[in-house]
This record gives C-alpha cells, structure tokens and sequence, in this order.
C-alpha cells in the first residue's frame, strides 16, 4: 500500500512539474520554501485612509490568506508564533522578501512528510 502512494505521488508530482512557465514553478517553490520557515520577509500593515503603519513583522514568516491575515514565524529551533490580522476596505499589508534564494525554476519542489500521509494514531483496546 504504501509502495502504491509513493509511487502515485511521485507520478503526481512529474506531471505538475511540466505544467506552467519558469516563473510560475519559481513562485511555487519560492512559496514552498516560506511554509518551511526558510524566506525572511518584513510584512507591513498599513491604514489606508490615514496612512498609519499598523504593525511590522520581519522574519521567517509564511503567510496564508484566510478572510484575514494569519502570520506564522519561527522564533527559535521549536519557538514560533501565530498572529492574525483583520484585513478590511481601510487596512492592507505588504510582503516583501528580504533576502533572495536559490529555487530551481525547472522543477516544482514537493516536500513529503510520511506522517501527514499516514496520520499518528493512539490505540486502545478492551480487556473485555
């Protein structure tokens, strides 16, 4: 069984790596590489109507847009944090990449973890 899902993911995984231009696999992996903490960014959030810079993060920070804004940074080895952001008609906020990084613009970067695949599970069983 688990032979039959490597196999299909890494089928999966050949067959999107030919779809797309150079700029759209780069975005990808760029976009990968942030969600393992590995892109330093500084994320700006600013009132539109005043003009007022709300907060700034800068980090390594991935970013996800969920209605709202939600932030994750790694502090430390095993630190991070979680923000959330009200975004509405007056606030927005800017992401900037600091620092470049090398991405293969040829192939799509997959990162597999075994356990999001197969999940952790605790068994308990009866005596009865």
């Amino acid at each position: 069984m688990k032979k039959i899902l490597i196999a299909t993911l890494v089928a999966m995984a050949a067959l999107t790596a030919a779809c797309g231009s150079s700029a759209d696999s780069v975005s990808k992996n760029l976009s990968t590489e942030a969600d393992e903490f590995k892109v330093e960014r500084k994320i700006v959030a600013i009132n539109g109507i005043t003009d007022v810079v709300l907060f700034e993060i800068t980090g390594l920070c991935s970013i996800q847009r969920d209605g709202d804004l939600v932030v994750v940074c790694r502090k430390g080895p095993n630190e991070y944090e979680k923000h959330y952001v009200g975004l509405s008609q007056n606030v927005t906020f800017i992401s900037t990449q600091l620092r470049t990084l090398n991405v293969d613009r040829y192939q799509t970067k997959i990162i597999f973890r075994p356990t999001s695949v197969i999940p952790d599970f605790d068994l308990s069983v009866s005596e009865k």
